[in-house]
């Protein structure tokens, strides 16, 4: 019996590492880099110069170059002594990247896969028993056409020509979700202040899933941002919600 169960616990994992390499692949295999706003102005410039300093047989405490000065050895965002850091110095800045996002993915679920497992929960909620979606993306079709969205056609593309659109038709999230399906619960998070992600994005998903009869829970703060919280108290009460929302379902 434990024979069957750890082949199951296997077959997981190992797919779930399959499928974050195919949703990367084009990353990690084909050349291909990430083009996201945080990247371009955090991630790359900011590895390339600790590499930089590295090479030169400095310790990377103070970017002259960045802004007025950046403290990259105190700047989390780098995480100079975190163990996955290793991966940039093994795969360069840029393909590094990739690489570091689908570590953290495989990591994070397989710990989570093992955390609920270990608190005695089936196997189906322990893969998808819900889903938290904080400030989304959703409807492809007219990102671009909301607050900040026109920036990102470099990246993602115009869903106004037609090849474009054939492309982000296949994953916009809003229009490709359908009745009679099983979904998961879901919790979705947003600001009504978000000056990047529109909220209507999520207004809209929940309205459709809702409409369709899906167990939909909605939390729209009326400030804080793109983070959905204005201070510490806000974050706080944010991830209090998300937690017993999540508590609320994978406990049933």
């Amino acid at each position: 019996m434990n024979f069957v169960a750890d082949r199951r616990h296997l077959a997981c994992l190992c797919l779930l590492f399959v499928g974050v390499l195919w949703l990367h692949h084009e990353v990690l295999f084909s050349g291909m880099v990430y083009h996201m706003d945080d990247a371009a102005d955090g991630y790359y410039p900011g590895h390339i110069a600790v590499q930089r300093a590295f090479a030169a047989g400095e310790l990377p405490t103070w970017e002259r170059g960045s802004w007025c000065g950046w403290p990259l050895l105190a700047d989390p965002y780098y995480g100079l002594f975190y163990p996955l850091s290793i991966v940039f110095a093994l795969a360069g800045p840029v393909g590094g990247l990739g690489w570091s996002i689908a570590l953290h993915i495989v990591l994070a679920t397989a710990a989570m896969y093992w955390l609920l497992r270990r608190r005695g929960l089936a196997l189906g909620p322990s893969l998808f028993g819900a889903v938290v979606s904080q400030v989304p993306l959703l409807d492809m079709r007219r990102y671009h056409r909301m607050l900040a969205g026109a920036s990102w056609m470099a990246e993602y593309g115009d869903p106004d020509v037609h090849a474009d659109w054939a492309y982000l038709s296949r994953f916009s999230p809003y229009q490709n979700v359908h009745s009679g399906q099983s979904y998961p619960p879901v919790l979705f998070v947003t600001s009504t202040r978000d000056d990047r992600v529109h909220p209507g994005h999520a207004r809209k998903m929940v309205a459709r899933m809702r409409g369709y009869g899906y167990d939909v829970t909605y939390y729209e703060n009326v400030e804080g941002g793109h983070g959905a919280a204005a201070d510490n108290a806000q974050v706080a009460y944010k991830w209090g919600l998300i937690f017993e929302f999540l508590w609320r379902r994978l406990g049933r």
